[in-house]
């Protein structure tokens, strides 16, 4: 092969793995939002025209906000931890005493051979593939922010609810909801959302001291007992 044609080749390449990444970016990364399980259903969010109404009567802290591939890391880590993690360690439990049983039995000489050999396979397959997403999740993430810088967003926080984006795209979730929980670290919020997604807010986005006391406030008053301070 000329060099020529491998110099089109990688060009090619190039080009492909760049438009995959825009679309892994379009996909995860939107204004509903940084998908943080793909693999659990993604609930409606849209914000109904009495909703956006009735906040025209109300004052909240509105801010624009972007983040970078680092920033994404740290959040989804968090985030995993407290939800995905903790579902991770039911199924591994479950699966684990599954492996065993079948595992014993073939030590004691009471299995049927190949199935029980098959059965423990599966098991640690499964393990395997059950840690393994996540963790690639947050790589394929950060990777594709990291060549793709995203663009800014806007975020609206009020004493009851919060939005995301503006006008017809806008999202508004209630804190009653019982589908919000955030969590605050020294140089973010990171506001999750039906164990699905996570919209993030880094602390360097904010004017001041004073505007991100008071976004913390609002948040640990909101959700009380779903907020925390890590």
């Amino acid at each position: 092969m000329s060099k020529e044609n491998m110099e089109k080749e990688s060009n090619i390449e190039q080009i492909n793995d760049e438009k995959s990444q825009k679309e892994v970016l379009e996909a995860t990364v939107t204004k509903k939002g940084i998908v943080a399980d793909k693999f659990d259903e993604e609930p409606p969010i849209n914000a109904t025209p009495e909703e956006l109404d009735k906040l025209k009567e109300k004052s909240g802290i509105d801010v624009t906000y972007n983040f970078n591939a680092d920033e994404l890391e740290v959040a989804l880590k968090i985030f995993q931890k407290y939800t995905i993690y903790r579902k991770n360690w039911i199924y591994s439990l479950v699966i684990g005493l599954l492996f065993i049983t079948y595992l014993v039995r073939l030590g004691m000489g009471k299995s049927q051979g190949t199935f029980d050999i098959f059965i423990c396979v599966i098991c640690v397959a499964v393990l395997g593939m059950i840690w393994y997403y996540p963790i690639n999740h947050i790589k394929t993430m950060v990777k594709t922010v990291r060549q793709n810088p995203i663009e800014d967003y806007k975020m609206s926080i009020y004493d009851d609810v919060i939005v995301f984006g503006e006008g017809e795209t806008a999202t508004i979730i209630s804190y009653d909801s019982g589908q919000l929980r955030a969590w605050e670290t020294n140089d973010l919020f990171i506001i999750g959302y039906a164990k699905q997604r996570i919209f993030l807010l880094p602390k360097r986005c904010l004017k001041n001291d004073e505007e991100i006391k008071n976004i913390s406030n609002l948040l640990n008053n909101g959700l009380n007992n779903k907020y925390a301070r890590l």
